[in-house]
């Protein structure tokens, strides 16, 4: 079942744009290796980090005078935990 979970978030996140949605995606991302059994994942290691890895570097502008935007320092520290897994050092 983890594999088909896995399967789904990666499918629901590949080629998100919306920067409020993307760091629900990163941060879930990082749960997701966080927790999930590792053994069990294989081929999803390369999915997992191919669908953050296309987000690097990352340029963003944020809205001007909206107190709730997202900034991109914000994006910048979520997806970098979302890069530092060692399960993904082969794929640097």
């Amino acid at each position: 079942i983890e594999t088909k979970f896995v399967q789904g978030f990666i499918n629901l996140m590949d080629g998100e744009r919306d920067p409020q949605n993307l760091m629900i995606a990163f941060e879930l991302h990082a749960m997701i290796m966080a927790q999930l059994d590792q053994t069990n994942l294989g081929y999803y290691h390369a999915e997992m980090f191919d669908v953050v890895s296309c987000y690097f570097p990352i340029t963003f502008t944020p809205v001007m005078n909206d107190p709730n935007a997202v900034t991109p320092e914000g994006l910048k520290a979520a997806l970098t935990k979302c890069m530092e897994f060692p399960e993904f050092a082969a794929h640097c």
